[in-house]
């Protein structure tokens, strides 16, 4: 069998046994480019910019900062409630968020959440099944 077709051939090789300035070369960055390439390059197309930029593009929005949730401390008769009939319109007491009023339910019957509007930190949904709310009303 002609196994000639095994290693290198001479289009990368350019006409040397290792290829010295053949494609491998040229494909790995060794001897190509030269102080010249980038001054011609300069000429040609202006300074390189600069990666660093003082601003944010126009397109991306400005970074804000995450909403610091105001820490509530429970009531001293906490205990968590059976949240399996809860209501939309209901006010709760949740540990860390404080006192809210139930929005909106959704879920599945055994994964329910509920959205709830929270008086210092805004809303949040919640699953009834890890958290601990208190119904006040």
């Amino acid at each position: 069998m002609d196994r000639s077709y095994a290693g290198s051939t001479s289009r990368n090789n350019s006409g040397s046994k290792w290829g010295s300035s053949g494609g491998f070369d040229r494909m790995k960055g060794w001897g190509g480019s030269s102080y010249n390439d980038v001054q011609d390059a300069e000429k040609r197309y202006g300074p390189a910019a600069n990666k660093k930029q003082s601003s944010t593009p126009s397109y991306l929005a400005p970074k804000t900062s995450a909403p610091k949730v105001v820490e509530h401390t429970p009531s001293a008769d906490f205990v968590a409630s059976d949240t399996s009939n809860l209501q939309v319109g209901q006010k709760v007491e949740h540990q860390k968020f404080g006192f809210g009023e139930v929005m909106k339910m959704e879920g599945a019957a055994h994964n329910p959440i509920a959205t709830v509007k929270f008086e210092h930190n805004g809303e949040k949904k919640i699953m009834l099944n890890y958290a601990k709310l208190r119904i006040v009303e």
